[in-house]
């Protein structure tokens, strides 16, 4: 059976391996031309695949930061349709909160290692 070849929305690497590139049951690394290929790779051979409401695909480690980060109305790249799926919420009160809880947090722990020189 033939997988879809449809590229991340974000990165524009292939989402799914081609069946000839995905062997012994290995996941494998997305199609991506050039000499940084083997480094590039070895990163992104664990990239988990999502399909969001709109029918787009995307790596979830692309996705994340994106659906994530400020601004909370961001749109599908490929048809500008709201994103849906059920690992992040729509509630953009809510994630504007976490975002402020992680900002605070980072900046409170910069502040202690500078305080302790270290």
């Amino acid at each position: 059976r033939r997988m879809p070849q449809e590229p991340c929305q974000l990165c524009q690497e292939r989402v799914l391996p081609a069946a000839s590139e995905a062997g012994a049951g290995r996941p494998a690394a997305p199609h991506r031309e050039g000499p940084s290929r083997s480094s590039e790779a070895k990163s992104a051979a664990h990239r988990e695949p999502l399909r969001v409401h709109c029918g787009h695909w995307f790596h979830a480690d692309c996705l994340d930061p994106y659906m994530t980060t400020p601004p909370f109305d961001k749109a599908c790249p490929g048809c500008q349709k709201p994103i849906y799926h059920p690992r992040w919420t729509s509630n953009k009160k809510l994630l504007e909160k976490r975002w402020a809880h992680e900002e605070a947090k980072k900046r409170e722990v910069g502040e202690v290692a500078d305080f302790l020189g270290i």
